[in-house]
């Protein structure tokens, strides 16, 4: 009986060994197996995280380069409305310059065709007293003179009254222009002179 409780006791010892063995070399075969999947996934997940950065870069390149392209479009587009504009701003100011000009034509034979039924031209000198003045004894000049602007009446051009005041005299205007020169009238007082003549040159009116 010793004898044989010995060998049970002796393979129950045996078994055990293997069966730690067995587990032992499970254990260490699962986790080798981990250990592979582990390696395995992380190197899955560290292509799948360099695939996205690269397409993440493929992307941003790609939306610098529409960027790019829009702003050169943009910029081709500008400079072609702002050559645009100035051809268009050019030619409108020549177009109406043009317009100015004829409306200036125009009214210059309007007046000139209104001129021709003129019979009297005055022209006032303010403040007559203290400007028209005689020239000094020792000036050597025989009158002092003003001009009026120029104008057009009885069909001629570029009249202009001339008003003279020699010394111990109350002045006389006369009109000047291409077609003549005559005397005219004065009425001075005070406050203003008035030169008034008839338009010279261009017939009786």
């Amino acid at each position: 009986v010793d004898a044989n409780m010995d060998n049970v006791r002796l393979q129950a010892q045996s078994d055990r060994t293997k069966i730690r063995q067995e587990m032992a070399d499970t254990i260490a075969k699962m986790q080798s197996d981990l250990d592979t999947r582990h390696e395995k996934t992380e190197a899955a997940n560290g292509k799948t995280h360099a695939d996205l950065h690269t397409r993440c870069d493929e992307i941003l390149a790609l939306a610098n380069e529409h960027r790019t392209m829009v702003i050169e479009e943009n910029m081709d587009i500008r400079n072609w409305a702002n050559s645009a504009l100035s051809a268009y701003r050019s030619a409108t100011d020549r177009h109406l310059a043009n317009i100015d000009e004829e409306a200036r034509r125009m009214n210059d034979q309007i007046l000139r065709t209104q001129g021709f039924a003129t019979r009297r031209m005055e022209w006032s000198l303010k403040n007559a007293a203290t400007l028209c003045r005689p020239p000094a004894p020792d000036s050597g000049k025989p009158y002092s003179n003003w001009f009026s602007p120029k104008f057009h009446a009885g069909g001629a051009e570029d009249f202009q009254l001339e008003f003279r005041v020699y010394p111990n005299s109350n002045g006389v205007a006369l009109a000047t222009s291409a077609q003549a020169s005559s005397s005219g009238i004065v009425d001075l007082d005070e406050d203003e002179a008035v030169v008034a003549k008839p338009p010279s040159g261009v017939g009786d009116c």
